[in-house]
């Protein structure tokens, strides 16, 4: 029982991780593009 938070718990940094990951790219795409503009 106690792994299995603790692997939850892995996920959910891992997948914020991915997020912050994701929308700073995002961010950085909208930078370009404004600069290409």
């Amino acid at each position: 029982m106690r792994q299995a938070k603790h692997y939850a718990m892995i996920s959910k940094v891992c997948f914020g991780k991915f997020l912050i990951t994701a929308g700073i790219s995002a961010q950085y795409q909208n930078d370009i593009q404004v600069v290409t503009l």
